[in-house]
This record gives C-alpha cells, structure tokens and sequence, in this order.
C-alpha cells in the first residue's frame, strides 16, 4: 500500500490510536506532499462542516426573517450570516433571493391594496347606515310603542268589551219593539230573495 492510501485511510477514521497519530506526525514531518495532503484534508472536512448549503425553502424563510415575519425554518434565523455570505458569492442565489423578495414585496403589496379597498367598502356601508339610522330607530320605536299599547289595551280591557266585536251583526233586520211571528217571517223573506 502506498503511503498516501494509508494516510488518506488513517485521516477517514473518526478514532485514531496512539500509533496512527504518531505515523500521521512522522509522515508530515518527512515528507512535504503528505503535508499539504493532510492540510488540505483537514481544510476540506473544517470547511465541509461549517459550510451549509441554501436551498430554495431556506432562502424563502430568509426573506420572510429579513421582513420581519417568523420563518417556517427556526435555524435560518441563526445561520442567517453564513447565508448573507453565500448570497453575496453566489450569482445564482444572488438572484433568486432577488426574485423571491421582489415577489414578497409584490404579494405584500397586494394584500394592503386589498384590505385597504375592503376598509374603504366599511366606510361606505357604515357611512350608509349612519344615514339611516334615525328614522330606523324612530320606526322601531314606533312599532315598539304600539306592541306596548295593544298589550295593555289586551290586558287590562274589561271581558264585556273583548267580545264586541265577536258578536254578529250580519242580522240587522231586527227591531226593537214587539215582533210578531209573521213579521219576522216576511223580513227573512226580503232577506233571502
């Protein structure tokens, strides 16, 4: 086996013996390129660790941070200056989150404009029922005072004038003085030609 193929097995493991530790300080010692190797190893797995990478969710809830609204992703929050450096590299995220704020900006704008509309529509209606609204009230305090008068009338009225109008009057061919049978046979004559 060849001496970089063993260092490059000895830097993949996690756990390293005492052995492998002191042939990894011999060999940098040596020998120059085993050196760099290690170095560049060691810089490849520091900067693999630290360096996330951005995704189209991520950058979205980072507009939604820069906005000031709560992000779906908490984490953004704290890994919000590793992804202002990236934007700033990176031409392509560059633009995205330019595309994605300027349609942030045009979705906000358009929710204003529309609850700003349907406040003015309010207005309108509670402009139109404040113009109305004294003579709804007189009329219903009208209707209110005449149910309160045709209760007490009903209440307190005496039985004998409850039943006035009840009493038929559709007879009206009687008289008052005396009446004779052959009277009262000739008016239910006229009465039902």
């Amino acid at each position: 086996m060849n001496d970089y193929q063993k260092l490059i097995e000895i830097l993949e493991k996690n756990n390293l013996t005492a052995e492998e530790k002191n042939y990894l300080n011999n060999l940098r010692n040596e020998d120059h390129d085993s050196q760099k190797i290690f170095a560049v190893y060691n810089g490849l797995k520091t900067s693999g660790k630290n360096k996330t990478f951005v995704s189209k969710e991520m950058l979205a809830d980072y507009v939604l941070h820069i906005n000031g609204f709560e992000p779906e992703n908490k984490n953004v929050i704290t890994l919000a200056p590793e992804i202002e450096k990236q934007i700033r590299t990176s031409a392509y995220l560059k633009n995205e989150f330019e595309k994605l704020n300027a349609e942030y900006a045009e979705v906000d704008n358009f929710i204003t404009q529309t609850f700003v509309e349907k406040e003015n529509n309010h207005a309108v209606q509670l402009n139109f029922y404040r113009r109305f609204r004294i003579p709804v009230y007189s009329f219903s305090a009208l209707i209110l005072i005449y149910i309160i008068l045709f209760a007490a009338f009903n209440i307190f009225s005496p039985g004998y004038k409850k039943h006035i109008l009840l009493y038929d009057n559709s007879d009206k061919s009687f008289s008052r003085g005396r009446i004779s049978e052959y009277f009262q046979q000739s008016l239910n004559y006229i009465n039902n030609k």
